[in-house]
């Protein structure tokens, strides 16, 4: 019997209700978390931390970006093509919402 590859199948409905995650996640901790200098815990709270002892250029958003890269490669290796495509959106999308959020209440 032969193994073979099969495409992974997505689901708009997931991308919808984690792009939906990402803006809620974004704005909670642009709000309310990061004014008051709480961290979240886990890569997002290590990345507020490691962006508010860096320069203003090494944002959030760079520290997610660099903290989720071997977590993205760990999890292509282990959960397959469909699960890191999910995870990747989700940073993705949490990532341009922090942005916009820093922007529009600075």
């Amino acid at each position: 019997m032969r193994s073979e590859k099969t495409k992974p199948q997505f689901e708009w409905k997931k991308f919808c209700l984690l792009f939906l995650a990402g803006i809620i996640n974004a704005f909670g901790v642009t709000l309310f978390l990061a004014p008051v200098n709480l961290y979240d815990s886990g890569i997002s709270g290590t990345s507020m931390l490691l962006g508010q002892l860096t320069p203003d250029w090494m944002s959030l958003s760079l520290f997610l970006l660099v903290l989720n890269v071997p977590l993205f490669l760990y999890g292509l290796k282990r959960q397959g093509a469909a699960f890191t495509v999910y995870s990747i959106f989700a940073d993705t999308s949490f990532r341009a919402f922090t942005t916009a959020a820093n922007i529009v209440t600075k």
